[in-house]
């Protein structure tokens, strides 16, 4: 998980309401990560529910590449923390990219739910550490199982302004923050959703 670092007020960002998560070197510091496959972890994030009580959900956010990618902690199948999964290529895997473009239309323009650091233009399933079983990242599909789909979130990431001046030049990860939207982006993707949901106590 990241250290304490400052917190920031919801703010849009195209039209979108975002909360802010962390600084971007988190993810793209190589030494934190030497011996991890996929850098990811789970952010707790606190909503009233349907029911008016405060609660926790979790959403993974994982990189790889490059990319940054936010969904659902919580596989529908069996429950695992996705966070745990890897990234792996979907061209690799040689998937049905039919089923793939058709989950994609379903998301309209809103499939495309990852934010773009580096050059890479993969595209990647994530793996469930439990069974294996694929979800597109980009439309939360099971590919696995398409009964079954990830709430998918939208990354975005910009500038911390020096204090004072204005000036957003500086370019260190450090100096970058993190934000998921707090909608998910793919509610026209059929299947089976899972929430792992904890109370809040209220102060």
């Amino acid at each position: 998980m990241p250290g304490n670092p400052p917190t920031y007020p919801d703010q849009a960002f195209d039209g979108r309401l975002y909360e802010y998560v962390t600084t971007l070197d988190f993810f793209t510091d190589d030494e934190l990560w030497s011996n991890s496959k996929t850098r990811g972890f789970i952010h707790d994030r606190q909503i009233v529910d349907e029911n008016g009580e405060l609660v926790k959900v979790k959403i993974a956010l994982v990189w790889r590449q490059g990319q940054l990618f936010a969904v659902s902690n919580t596989c529908p199948h069996a429950g695992a923390d996705l966070a745990s999964g890897s990234l792996e290529d979907i061209e690799d895997l040689q998937l049905p990219s039919a089923e793939l473009s058709k989950a994609r239309e379903d998301c309209g323009a809103d499939s495309l739910a990852r934010t773009r650091i580096s050059g890479s233009d993969k595209e990647f399933a994530l793996v469930c550490p439990v069974h294996g079983w694929l979800f597109d990242a980009l439309s939360g599909t099971c590919i696995s199982n398409p009964s079954y789909t990830l709430d998918v979130f939208h990354t975005h990431v910009d500038t911390i302004p020096e204090q004072g001046s204005g000036d957003e030049s500086i370019t260190s990860d450090e100096h970058k923050r993190v934000w998921v939207s707090r909608d998910k982006v793919n509610d026209g993707v059929k299947g089976m959703r899972r929430h792992v949901k904890v109370k809040v106590n209220r102060m």
